[in-house]
């Protein structure tokens, strides 16, 4: 709870941060010069879950790519899976991903994310003699998808891409699926 709330801290921030910027420069034809804030939905062949993701875009492009750095907190629920040597407690583990991604605009108001972001969490497993341990999960997760981004100041986005997953837990190693993101550029 106090991830979310540092988080919409400081995207309420960066919102009256870029307000009070130049009206000029923000109707400029790039993806934002400041921030997205998405919803997203994720369905994998292993888990199904939603997120809260906020991309920050830096002033500059790059031979017209953007490298805006991104924070997520995504709840996922994991399908009851086929590892029987567990007992699990925790089988809906809430991740953190701080990630990167590179943006470019590849045709008029659509746009191509490709990023990776790293998924920080925990579980609680009971292992067979029934002592309970907490393990610490970190992996990857690619980042692959198109975004519909109109070229006008505050507007709606829509996304769809590939989800996957990669980490080091015992229950919940990999997934791969669909991401649908729905969110507003500021």
């Amino acid at each position: 709870m106090k991830n979310l709330l540092f988080v919409l801290v400081f995207v309420l921030g960066t919102f009256i941060h870029s307000t009070a910027q130049d009206s000029l420069s923000l109707s400029l034809p790039k993806p934002h010069q400041t921030s997205l804030i998405t919803f997203s939905y994720v369905a994998g062949s292993n888990s199904e879950g939603d997120a809260l993701t906020y991309y920050h875009f830096p002033k500059q492009d790059f031979k017209g790519w953007y490298f805006p750095y991104s924070l997520s907190l995504q709840n996922i629920s994991v399908k009851a899976g086929n590892i029987s040597q567990f007992n699990f407690i925790n089988s809906s583990p809430n991740f953190f991903l701080p990630g990167i991604s590179a943006m470019k605009n590849v045709s008029d108001n659509f746009w191509l994310n490709l990023g990776l972001q790293i998924p920080i969490s925990a579980e609680s497993v009971t292992d067979p003699y029934g002592k309970i341990l907490t393990h610490g999960i970190i992996g990857v997760s690619p980042v692959q998808e198109i975004f519909l981004m109109p070229r006008t100041t505050y507007r709606l986005i829509i996304g769809l891409g590939i989800f996957e997953r990669f980490t080091n837990a015992y229950k919940y190693q990999n997934d791969v699926g669909l991401r649908v993101e729905l969110g507003l550029k500021f």
